[in-house]
């Protein structure tokens, strides 16, 4: 029997009476730096007892590891990023790694990129200890592993991607880069930074004081963690990455940067899937259940493709 919960927040949770639909267990992986990762994963997988009389899963699940938004100042283990996992981990289905990572300004790039590096090297070394984390070892696919970035998150896990690229990670492999209206920026204004400069949700004032926080100390914002379009050490890298969803809406004020990267990723023959709505805000998808659903289902087809 399904019960439905409504809260508070804009999101309806259905969850069954008799168990959970998402269980849910915290891990630290480097207590001295503070980084930790949450894992959810669904219950309802299909599983099958082997002759040894362990549990086994019929057909594994795509690992995804979380990078939530917040300005990289702010976010973790929130509200909302946990009913987000939660949904992505019922939806596709898949295993979610929400990576905890460490926030400015007292962190400032490339900091979380190397607590990315570190939750994916803490995955790898579960894949290859016969004793390793059970419900990787017992439910995730290895070989199909996806960094998934909300907001600020997509411009860490752009990057992110692009620094893992040429590491020897196996038995992990990254396939893909999800990024959901992710944050960019730059020097010489866009239209639609112009447009939106006094958005409501992310006011133009409110992102350059972030680049500020959060790139390192005298850079601009044509720093390469910020603009994507500027040259930079990895650059030659992005033919490289595996194929790239894109997610954005209008009325948002990086809609812009977000259709210059889309093109950009093209030039350099990357497989890309966009998704622009020309109605919306940043961070419709937060307070528009029906809107999530349907960017839900788009990843659901993504990674099952």
């Amino acid at each position: 029997m399904e019960v439905e919960v409504e809260s508070e927040n804009p999101w309806t949770v259905v969850v069954e009476e008799s168990e959970p639909t998402v269980l849910v267990k915290d891990v630290v992986i480097d207590a001295e730096k503070g980084i930790s990762i949450r894992i959810f994963r669904p219950t309802t997988t299909s599983t099958c007892s082997s002759s040894d009389g362990k549990t086994e899963t019929s057909t594994r699940m795509p690992i995804t590891f979380y990078l939530h938004g917040g300005l990289i100042l702010s976010g973790s283990s929130s509200m909302f990023s946990d009913k987000i996992c939660e949904h992505g981990a019922i939806s596709f289905p898949a295993l979610v790694l929400h990576v905890n990572y460490r926030l400015g300004p007292n962190h400032r790039l490339p900091t979380a990129f190397y607590d990315v590096e570190a939750a994916i090297r803490w995955v790898r070394k579960q894949a290859l200890d016969s004793d390793g984390e059970p419900w990787l070892r017992e439910l995730g696919d290895f070989s199909q592993c996806y960094i998934v970035g909300w907001s600020s998150g997509g411009n860490i896990a752009y990057f992110s991607m692009l620094h893992l690229l040429g590491l020897d990670l196996e038995p992990v492999k990254l396939c893909g880069l999800i990024l959901s209206q992710p944050v960019f920026g730059g020097v010489k204004r866009t239209r639609s930074e112009l447009q939106y400069a006094n958005d409501l949700i992310l006011p133009l004032s409110m992102t350059d004081q972030y680049w500020k926080s959060i790139l390192p100390v005298g850079a601009d914002r044509d720093h390469e963690f910020c603009n994507p379009m500027v040259e930079g050490c990895t650059t030659d890298k992005i033919r490289l990455l595996g194929k790239c969803f894109v997610r954005g809406f209008g009325g948002d004020v990086s809609t812009d940067r977000q259709k210059e990267l889309v093109e950009m990723l093209l030039k350099h023959g990357v497989q890309v899937e966009a998704h622009f709505d020309e109605i919306g805000f940043h961070g419709i998808d937060l307070v528009d259940f029906r809107r999530a659903s349907i960017t839900f289902s788009m990843l659901r087809e993504f990674l099952t493709d």
